[in-house]
């Protein structure tokens, strides 16, 4: 990613998290791409789900003010989820921990970090509103 890019990506995940009531954190590893867009589906227009280049994040984070909340909960794969109401939020980390089961059952998909992977993190393809 060129650094036009990266500077515009955390300006971007920057103004998120300060105009934000509220984020989510997690972890997306052992989804495949079809459970990931089910998931931003599921959202609908309430919040936007995106899948996150850590170090690019832990920038953005440190220039809202809130890298002592956040940038430990930064490791592995990330995404982030924005400006869902606390019920909405609630359901999100249900649908994750359900889909995340569901994959440990032995999806036959390819995993959704292979193709995020070849996404470029912290572009509009990647920060995605459902």
């Amino acid at each position: 990613m060129a650094n036009a890019e990266k500077v515009a990506a955390v300006a971007e995940l920057t103004e998120r998290f300060r105009g934000s009531s509220g984020a989510v954190l997690t972890e997306y590893r052992g989804l495949t791409v079809a459970q990931l867009a089910e998931l931003r589906k599921s959202l609908g227009d309430n919040a936007t789900f995106a899948v996150v280049k850590n170090t690019l994040t832990k920038i953005a984070v440190t220039e809202a003010g809130l890298s002592d909340q956040l940038s430990s909960l930064l490791a592995g794969p990330s995404a982030v989820a924005f400006n869902a109401l606390p019920v909405q939020m609630a359901q999100l980390a249900e649908a994750l921990r359900a889909k995340r089961e569901a994959a440990e059952g032995g999806a036959s998909e390819a995993p959704a970090s292979e193709a995020a992977a070849s996404e470029a993190p912290g572009s509009e393809a990647q920060a995605d509103e459902a």
